[in-house]
């Protein structure tokens, strides 16, 4: 299992949804903070996080013929993704 990815890919997902939860349900998108959210969020949170990277890895169990830890790595990724961003929207929805 390639751990490292993982861990980026978790915690990009949580601090993307701290950033969002903390800015509000909807930011005017003309604001200050409307602007932070997509250059924190987009700019170095998508530089941070390794998506791209994480199919690459997937992909190479699949062809390696290793579909145990190719269809596991798919389904921790998902599922510690979505729960990481969940936690994040809420503990930043707490903080606004």
């Amino acid at each position: 299992m390639p751990w490292g990815t993982v861990v980026v890919n978790v915690t990009a997902c949580f601090f993307m949804g701290l950033l969002v939860g903390s800015a509000g349900s909807a930011p005017d998108p003309g604001s200050w903070v409307a602007a932070a959210v997509r250059v924190l969020g987009t700019g170095f949170l998508g530089g941070y996080s390794t998506f791209s990277t994480a199919c690459v890895e997937g992909a190479r169990l699949l062809l390696a013929g290793r579909w145990g830890p190719a269809l596991a790595h798919a389904a921790l990724m998902t599922a510690a993704t979505l729960g990481a961003v969940g936690l994040g929207l809420s503990a930043g929805a707490a903080l606004h």
